[in-house]
C-alpha cells in the first residue's frame, strides 16, 4: 500500500436506513452538518471514493472517515453530535449572606 493511503471503510446501507438519510436531505429544516453527512453515507453507500465523497459534500475526508466510523459504531445516532461536558467555573462562586 503507498505511504499515506487509508484502508477505505465499507459502507452498506439497508433500504429504511437509506430511506431516513435521504428524507432528512429533503427537509428544510434538517441542520447543515447533518444533511452533510447524510449526504456522504449516501454517496459512500454507492461505492463513491471518500476523497471525492469529501469534495462533493464540503468536508475534510478526515471527517468523514470520522463520521462513517461513527456511524457504522453507533448506527444514526452516531451522526448526532455528542454532548460535551461543561467547564467547570474557575472561581467558585461566593455564598450568599
Amino acid at each position: 500500500m503507498p505511504r499515506g493511503q487509508k484502508t477505505e471503510i465499507p459502507i452498506v446501507l439497508d433500504a429504511p436506513t437509506r430511506t431516513i438519510l435521504a428524507g432528512w436531505l429533503r427537509r428544510s429544516k434538517t441542520p447543515m452538518g447533518l444533511a452533510k453527512r447524510a449526504q456522504a453515507l449516501l454517496l459512500l453507500d454507492q461505492g463513491q471514493p471518500y476523497a471525492a465523497t469529501a469534495r462533493h459534500v464540503g468536508l475534510s475526508e478526515r471527517h468523514v472517515r470520522k463520521w462513517a466510523s461513527r456511524f457504522l459504531a453507533e448506527g444514526l445516532a452516531g451522526l448526532f453530535h455528542k454532548r460535551r461536558p461543561e467547564r467547570m467555573p474557575e472561581v467558585a462562586p461566593k455564598p450568599r449572606a
